[in-house]
């Protein structure tokens, strides 16, 4: 293995300058790794688990499993990338954009969980698609802690209602007086998902 003057380290014409060897696999320099057929399976599992805001600890574990590896910073910093990412819908975006604004104002909280598709070259992903945006007001987590923990629930879905062709379900619950109440409400991308 030669021993060169790399540019970070001084002039290669300067025979003063400071030489290290390089390292047989240029791969293991870490500007490099991502290149990697593991590191680009890792970074397809994270983007997953950060796609549904998993802790590092519980993503270092899923990826343990397969002996993967991904960095702290590196599993943390998907979540930038995933916002930027152009949705598979044209007008999806915009109306999602906009829904989600008036559930904040009329006091909801809501999650979203998309699909990715990855790309085999890089293991980042190209696309991202919305299959179900849930949304439910503190009262009905009140009651249905109280009324569905230890009994039942019913969820049922509509089609054709709006212009993305996102079905919307409803989750039920009956109280102790024999009223129902909507637990939860979703928009979802099949019906098969409820199973």
């Amino acid at each position: 293995m030669a021993t060169v003057t790399c540019a970070k380290h001084g002039d290669p014409l300067d025979k003063n300058a400071p030489k290290h060897k390089f390292a047989a696999n240029p791969l293991a320099y870490t500007a490099h790794q991502d290149r990697l057929p593991e590191a680009r399976e890792a970074a397809a599992i994270a983007y997953g688990l950060r796609a549904t805001r998993e802790t590092y600890k519980t993503a270092q574990r899923q990826l343990s499993i397969r002996e993967l590896y991904i960095s702290r910073k590196k599993y943390y910093n998907l979540a930038r990338s995933l916002s930027d990412l152009p949705s598979g819908n044209k007008g999806q975006p915009r109306a999602l954009s906009a829904l989600k604004l008036l559930l904040h104002q009329h006091g909801f909280k809501y999650r979203s969980q998309y699909t990715y598709t990855i790309n085999p070259e890089s293991g980042r992903p190209i696309t991202r698609s919305l299959q179900q945006l849930i949304f439910w007001l503190p009262i009905q987590v009140d009651l249905a802690q109280r009324f569905i923990t230890n009994f039942g629930c019913q969820i049922d879905a509509t089609f054709n209602t709006n212009r993305s062709k996102l079905l919307l379900a409803i989750i039920t619950g009956v109280t102790n007086t024999g009223s129902s109440f909507p637990a939860m409400q979703s928009f979802i991308k099949s019906e098969s998902q409820l199973d």
